[in-house]
């Protein structure tokens, strides 16, 4: 009942952070390191979820080995593409429409991340 518990609170702690009213990012930069932010969140909870018994057995909560997959290869992606995005928005090298494609890529890799693991559900 305490991982349950402890699931959704960090789930719910996902949600929260993104009505919080922070101020938007000003630089390519921070909007990077904000969507860092949210994978970091976002990683804890798919912990969370890994950590339980794999569904199947007689335990009241688990995890879908399928899902864990999931959230598995979407977190793989999304770091690869936050290390991407920080490596061109910290290079002086790319301006304008590169660095702007760079933080467009990393919020949306965070966003399927976040996505998969605001749905999960304890079967």
């Amino acid at each position: 009942m305490k991982r349950l518990l402890s699931i959704a609170l960090l789930a719910a702690s996902l949600s929260a952070c993104t009505s919080l009213g922070f101020p938007a990012p000003k630089t390519p930069a921070q909007a990077v390191y904000a969507a860092k932010g949210t994978f970091l969140a976002t990683v804890l909870v798919a912990n969370q979820y890994k950590a339980l018994p794999p569904c199947g057995g007689t335990d009241v909560l688990c995890s879908s080995p399928a899902v864990v997959t999931k959230l598995q290869l979407a977190a793989n992606a999304g770091k690869a593409t936050l290390d991407s995005a920080e490596a061109t928005v910290t290079d002086p090298a790319f301006k304008g429409s590169t660095t702007d494609a760079a933080v467009v890529a990393a919020e949306n890799a965070v966003q399927a991340f976040s996505t998969i693991a605001n749905d999960l559900k304890v079967q």
